[in-house]
């Protein structure tokens, strides 16, 4: 998942995994603008089979790499431009959904599944 940094004016930076523009201080509530001065990082691609590739991928490069090639083979097939590109699955911005939909997205799938 990934991580966003938060400068408040009066604590510094805090990390949270919630994304934009501001989010309040942890320690006292201050609207604090995002940071974009240092870069945190999530989880760690571990290799695993890709189904959507077709074969075993090592590591986030190489899944760019990958998606590289199939967007290379899929233009050339289809005769159109195709760009295939690696996506954090958990960040809401790639589903173009706020946070409180998917949220209840999640409720419902955990219903239905229980």
């Amino acid at each position: 998942m990934r991580f966003y940094e938060f400068k408040c004016p009066n604590h510094g930076t805090f990390d949270t995994r919630n994304y934009g523009q501001h989010q309040p201080c942890p320690s006292c509530g201050a609207s604090s603008p995002r940071f974009y001065g240092s870069v945190t990082f999530g989880a760690v691609l571990h290799e695993h089979y890709n189904p959507a590739f077709g074969t075993v991928v090592r590591s986030q490069r190489h899944a760019r790499e990958l998606a590289k090639v199939a967007s290379a083979e899929k233009s050339a097939q289809l005769g159109m431009s195709v760009d295939l590109e690696v996506v954090d699955a958990a960040d809401p911005d790639v589903h173009k959904i706020d946070k409180a939909e998917m949220e209840h997205y999640a409720a419902e799938t955990a219903k239905a599944n229980a």
